[in-house]
C-alpha cells in the first residue's frame, strides 16, 4: 500500500481475530499491567507515525489533520476531529468502528497511547488523553479528549 502522507510504506496486516487473541493473551499474561503496557506501546507507535509524517513534510496541525485519513486506511476505525480549541488546549476525537474497542473489553489503551504519542510529538509538548466513551464498555463509539 502507498499512502501519500506517509510516502512508500510497507504494512503488516493482522485480522481482527488475531488482534482479539493478542489482547486477550496480554491481559492474561500481564494482568492489570496490560493496560499500561498497551498504552506505552501505542505511544511509541504514535510518536513514530508523527516522525514519519514529519520526514515526509507534514508538521504540526497539518499532520494532525491527516490523522483521520490515516486511521481509516490503517484499519483502526473512522476517526473524526469533533472539537479543536487551541485557546482552551483541548481536542476531542470520535472513533467509530474501533478495531481495538471491538476486540477488547477494557478500553482502547493502544489507541489512547497512540494519540498521546502522536499529538505530543506533533505539538512538541506532553499531552494527556482520556477515553471518555468506548464501544468495549457498551458505548456507540470511542471518544478521546486530548488536553494540551
Amino acid at each position: 500500500m502507498n499512502h501519500s502522507a506517509l510516502g512508500r510504506v510497507r504494512y503488516v496486516m493482522l485480522d481482527d481475530y488475531s488482534i482479539r487473541f493478542m489482547l486477550a493473551a496480554m491481559r492474561k499474561t500481564f494482568g492489570a499491567w496490560s493496560a499500561s503496557l498497551r498504552f506505552y506501546l501505542g505511544s511509541f507507535l504514535g510518536a513514530g507515525l508523527a516522525e514519519r509524517l514529519e520526514l515526509n513534510g507534514l508538521r504540526g496541525i497539518s499532520a494532525l489533520m491527516r490523522l483521520e485519513e490515516i486511521y481509516e486506511e490503517m484499519g483502526w476505525g473512522k476517526m473524526k476531529v469533533v472539537r479543536f480549541d487551541p485557546m482552551k488546549g483541548i481536542i476531542v476525537l470520535v472513533l467509530k468502528d474501533s478495531l481495538e474497542g471491538m476486540a477488547t473489553n477494557d478500553g482502547c489503551h493502544i489507541t489512547r497511547g497512540h494519540l498521546a504519542g502522536f499529538v505530543s510529538y506533533v505539538l512538541n509538548t506532553r499531552v494527556s488523553v482520556e477515553e471518555v466513551a468506548c464501544v468495549s464498555r457498551g458505548d456507540g463509539r470511542c471518544e478521546f479528549v486530548i488536553r494540551i
